[in-house]
């Protein structure tokens, strides 16, 4: 069984034509039970800022041989403070 990951930049993924349409179903049906605050950035946030060049985000989807499937998030700040 393939167990390999691929990450992907929301910046990258927005460029194609009517990606935002997926992005936000995978938004919807995100849940982080650990910290509510991220996924609420994530949910609300995360394109948004990421059209302003003010936080990366990336989604990382594990790979099996049948699909890809989104199983984590991380950003990077790209504002200096």
């Amino acid at each position: 069984m393939n167990n390999n990951y691929m990450i992907l930049s929301l910046k990258d993924i927005l460029k194609v034509d009517n990606a935002e349409i997926y992005i936000n179903k995978l938004l919807d049906e995100y849940k982080c039970n650990k910290n509510m605050d991220i996924e609420s950035f994530f949910k609300k946030d995360s394109i948004n800022f990421c059209k302003q060049n003010i936080t990366e985000t990336f989604l990382v989807f594990k790979e099996s041989d049948s699909c890809s499937n989104f199983c984590r998030i991380f950003f990077n700040n790209l504002q200096n403070y």
